[in-house]
């Protein structure tokens, strides 16, 4: 079995589609910000192992956590999913 992980397609008017793995984004904006895992969790009213999940690709967040997520990193939601 070949595990792809949860690695979401996102239409970029000027690119075209592209793969975006929102959980890299995810643990990149959080240790910029010297935010621990249970922190991140705790404010977003899930489990550090969510949290863990989405940053190793396991699982994605739920589409209504994408607005309050991008809002606790002080970012756009298009900020989220861009491509580092």
């Amino acid at each position: 079995m070949i595990y792809i992980g949860f690695i979401l397609r996102v239409f970029d008017f000027e690119k075209g589609f592209k793969m975006v793995d929102i959980g890299k984004n995810i643990k990149r904006l959080r240790q910029e910000r010297g935010i621990t895992q249970a922190d991140l969790a705790s404010a977003l009213g899930v489990t550090c192992q969510a949290v863990s999940k989405w940053e190793t690709s396991s699982n994605a967040p739920d589409i209504a956590l994408i607005p309050k997520i991008a809002e606790l990193f002080g970012i756009s939601i298009s900020e989220l999913f861009e491509e580092n």
